[in-house]
């Protein structure tokens, strides 16, 4: 963990559920997205670390938005030809910039029938460990 400001991405993939009942019932995937975004900071391994894939610090956005281009580019959206993955770079690169509201949520199909999921959620770090 680091005491200053950074995002922890974190990413999904596979299958995907019907509705969020099964999260509630238990019966979705143990690694399944939460349906609360800053719960993705109280996730935690078995030896009590953030699962994040990454850690990218504020100055890093470029390096954090490219992660997303890469990962969107591997599993490519249904919907890509209607939301080209150009313009979700951009809103990404848009929002990690801004003061307020810095997280990247993303859930979707993608071509290859999988759900997957990528996030950027911002952590503080203003002397507190992350959740």
């Amino acid at each position: 963990m680091t005491s200053t400001l950074h995002w922890h991405a974190f990413a999904y993939t596979g299958r995907g559920i019907k509705s969020d009942a099964e999260i509630y019932a238990g019966t979705a995937p143990a690694d399944f997205p939460p349906l609360v975004v800053a719960d993705w900071l109280t996730r935690r391994t078995r030896d009590g670390r953030i699962p994040h894939k990454h850690l990218f610090t504020e100055g890093q956005i470029h390096e954090a938005v490219s992660w997303l281009e890469a990962e969107l580019t591997r599993y490519p959206p249904l919907d890509v030809e209607s939301f080209p993955i150009s313009s979700r770079i951009g809103y990404a690169y848009d929002r990690l910039k801004q003061k307020v509201n810095r997280d990247i949520s993303w859930g979707y199909w993608s071509r290859g029938e999988r759900y997957v999921a990528r996030a950027l959620i911002l952590c503080s770090g203003h002397g507190t460990p992350c959740r």
